[in-house]
């Protein structure tokens, strides 16, 4: 769906003249600088990730340890589910790049990550861009599910969380996405004529 816009960024890219305000070939230059800048922060964000990670594992297992005390003192049930939530959450985060790999793989079949070869160094900053917004959703959709075991979930973050790891993992593979959603919509002729 996302190629339906294609000619248009091409036909800005090659047009000197903004409507904006601002010079279209200086708009390209900041996607391409703000994609080749985006290594070193997913790398950043994915040390981060892990030492949230490690973070909540703790806090998981200080629950638990907390619910055997009182388990001790008086007789009663304890919510050992949020405790297991928050560190299955956890494991979640410091696992990541693993997980995004087998997500990957039983939602496309892949877990190659191909960015489509056309001529603009726009459109492929553009898939960059894409994919590290993928990468965030995905955590997001993680720190959902640990706020659920942490007893601050409102009604409906399950699906909240299950919609940010899905679309997250969508994005994250939006050259696959966008062939999926063309084929289901019967547009695949089209995608052909935009490359």
């Amino acid at each position: 769906m996302i190629e339906l816009y294609y000619p248009y960024i091409e036909f800005l890219v090659q047009n000197n003249n903004s409507t904006f305000g601002a010079n279209v070939k200086d708009l390209q230059q900041l996607m391409e600088n703000f994609s080749n800048t985006l290594g070193p922060f997913t790398l950043f964000i994915q040390i981060a990730t892990m030492i949230c990670g490690v973070g909540l594992i703790m806090k998981g297992l200080l629950k638990l340890k907390h619910l055997a005390d009182m388990r001790n003192m008086m007789s009663g049930q304890a919510e050992v589910g949020k405790a297991i939530g928050v560190i299955l959450a956890g494991v979640g985060l410091i696992w990541l790049p693993y997980l995004i790999r087998v997500f990957s793989f039983t939602i496309f079949g892949s877990d190659d990550y191909n960015v489509p070869n056309v001529q603009s160094n726009a459109i492929k900053s553009f898939y960059v861009i894409m994919r590290f917004i993928g990468i965030i959703s995905i955590i997001k959709g993680w720190f959902l599910f640990a706020s659920m075991g942490k007893g601050q979930a409102q009604p409906g973050t399950a699906g909240k969380a299950a919609s940010h790891l899905i679309g997250g993992i969508m994005m994250y593979h939006l050259d696959k996405t966008v062939v999926v959603v063309t084929n289901t919509l019967g547009l695949s002729g089209l995608q052909n004529n935009m490359f």
